[in-house]
C-alpha cells in the first residue's frame, strides 16, 4: 500500500509540483491541432532538453492534482467573492500563496503565442506551436 499523502499539510512537496504541474497544464491540450503542434514543437525546438524534460516529467502525485486544483478554484472564486484570511483555513491560505507566486513566476518566465496559444520561453525569438516570428524579443 501506498505512502499516506496529506497534500494540504505538506508545503515543501507543494512547492516543488506546482511548477511541474503549471508547465503541464500549460503544454497541455486534447486538440489534434495541439497534438501536430505538440509534434512540430519537438522536431524545431531550440531546447531539446526542455522538451525532452517536459514529456518526461514525473507525474504530479493525485493527492496533489486534487489540492492544487482546489487552490485554483478557491483563487478563481476570489476574482468575484469577498473573502478574508479567516474565511480560509492556513492550509488553504499558505497553499494559495505558493499557487500563485508559483503562477507568477510561470509567467514571467513564458510568453502565450497571440496566434495559437501556444506557450513558448520569454525569450523565444519564434513560437514553437506554430512559427510565428516574435522579431527577437520573445
Amino acid at each position: 500500500m501506498g505512502k499516506c499523502i496529506e497534500a494540504s499539510r505538506d508545503l515543501e512537496t507543494l512547492a516543488k509540483v506546482l511548477p511541474l504541474y503549471i508547465e503541464q497544464a500549460a503544454s497541455q491540450s486534447a486538440s489534434a491541432l495541439a497534438a501536430r503542434r505538440k509534434a512540430l514543437r519537438r522536431q524545431a525546438t531550440v531546447n531539446p532538453e526542455r522538451q525532452e524534460r517536459l514529456e518526461a516529467a514525473p507525474e504530479v502525485p493525485h493527492a496533489f492534482e486534487l489540492w492544487i486544483g482546489h487552490l485554483g478554484f478557491l483563487d478563481q472564486l476570489s476574482g468575484g467573492v469577498q473573502f478574508t484570511l479567516d474565511d480560509l483555513t492556513p492550509e488553504e491560505a499558505r497553499g494559495l500563496a505558493l499557487l500563485r507566486r508559483a503562477r507568477e513566476k510561470f509567467w514571467q518566465e513564458h510568453i502565450s503565442c497571440p496566434v495559437c496559444q501556444s506557450v513558448n520561453l520569454r525569450n523565444s525569438s519564434f513560437c514553437g506551436g506554430c512559427g510565428k516570428e516574435f522579431g527577437g524579443n520573445g
